[in-house]
């Protein structure tokens, strides 16, 4: 999963985390993160000069010389960030200077088609009995994973809703086909 924004400021930010392994990766600016911990990453920045610490020839002790000026200035500003949430829930980046980017957050029908797969699993569960159950969670699950990536991608709310519930339906039915196939194969084994 890929997700990206530009803030106010025009800072871009580019999150990506894999389903797989959930490894992370996160680039302010094009510039690529240091990785500190599971969900802390560090952004090395140039820092402003500053006029405070140039040499005006009038006070000697507080003043820098051109190379100490220089040297100064290249030194880096690092900016540490903390990732808030998963591609579930929502990501949000809360840097040490409390500023908080919203990378991605779920609209109340972004949570609807999430979970609309998994209606099918009290089915599974009370009418078809434990291989049900199992298959019914199986495919649900693994639906409302693939509609949660569909909920994060770029394709207009026209396309994602159909989709979603296109997938839901298949998932269900799938699980139901599935349960019926293994028990016709028990029942005729008996």
């Amino acid at each position: 999963m890929e997700l990206s924004v530009k803030d106010e400021d025009g800072t871009y930010y580019l999150y990506n985390e894999s389903f797989w392994t959930s490894k992370k990766s996160l680039t302010v600016d094009g510039v690529a993160a240091t990785k500190l911990a599971k969900r802390t990453f560090r952004v090395e920045r140039s820092s402003k000069p500053s006029e405070d610490h140039v040499n005006d020839g009038q006070n000697t002790e507080l003043s820098f010389t051109a190379d100490e000026a220089s040297a100064q200035k290249s030194q880096p500003e690092y900016e540490d960030f903390n990732i808030k949430g998963n591609f579930l829930t929502g990501v949000s980046l809360v840097s040490n200077s409390g500023k908080t980017v919203v990378l991605a957050k779920n609209k109340w029908y972004d949570w609807l088609m999430i979970f609309f797969p998994v209606i099918g699993i009290p089915f599974g569960i009370i009418f078809c009995g434990a291989i049900g159950a199992f298959f019914s969670t199986l495919f649900t699950m693994l639906a409302a994973v693939l509609n949660a990536n569909i909920a994060r991608s770029k394709k207009p709310i026209a396309v994602k809703i159909p989709l979603q519930i296109v997938i839901g339906v298949i998932a269900n039915a799938f699980w139901f086909a599935v349960w019926y196939v293994i028990a016709v194969l028990i029942l005729s084994a008996l």
